[in-house]
């Protein structure tokens, strides 16, 4: 704004004098803020402001601290090594009533480290080898369904699973057998079923 300030001299005759002054003032001096420090949060965590925190401390050399506000002048996502593991580039901004802006961004950093719980292990697979019978079908079909186990994970959707052979670790099968066969215990066989996430 501006100032019109007028300054008159007089002598001891009354004869008057005057002139103008004119005192501009300005506001370009951008407001300040502490931004809300960095954060790292297990995916499936609150990551709003309510719990990753918001600016303290607002301050401008004209505006009340009462009329200035910080808000969220944009949010990026920047994409990890899996999809449940990303990082929120989010920006805080305060201005003030003359319009100077003061920017702090805040990093936000979200982590998949909890591996899938199994919440109801697989069940063993008993085979009767008789005539007419095809053990190597039944095998895999109890594969196929992962022995009865069900997984659940706090971040993905879609679950992985395998099946190896115990112990040398390869993919779960079975020899080939014809049935009937003679013997009361034709084969046994130990497989484990693995399950992992989307960020293994």
């Amino acid at each position: 704004f501006r100032v019109r300030r007028i300054w008159t001299l007089s002598n001891i005759c009354g004869n008057l004098s005057s002139a103008n002054q004119i005192i501009t003032v300005v506001d370009n001096e951008e407001p300040t803020f502490v931004a809300p420090s960095d954060v790292t949060l297990n995916c499936g965590d609150n990551d709003t402001p309510d719990s990753t925190g918001r600016p303290e401390q607002l301050l401008d050399n004209c505006t009340p601290s009462e009329d200035l506000e910080a808000v969220v002048s944009s949010e990026v996502v920047i994409a990890g090594s899996c999809s449940n593991n990303y990082t929120i580039q989010r920006t805080w901004q305060v201005v003030d009533q003359c319009g100077n802006t003061a920017s702090h961004v805040q990093l936000i950093t979200v982590v998949d480290e909890s591996t899938p719980m199994i919440t109801l292990p697989a069940t063993d697979l008993v085979l009767d080898c008789v005539e007419g019978s095809s053990a190597g079908t039944a095998f895999q079909s109890w594969i196929n369904n992962k022995g009865g186990a069900v997984a659940t994970d706090n971040c993905s959707q879609t679950l992985n699973w395998t099946a190896v052979n115990i112990p040398d670790g390869g993919t779960a099968s079975l020899p080939a057998i014809s049935c009937p066969a003679k013997g009361d215990t034709l084969l046994f066989r130990r497989v484990a079923f693995i399950v992992t996430d989307e960020c293994n």
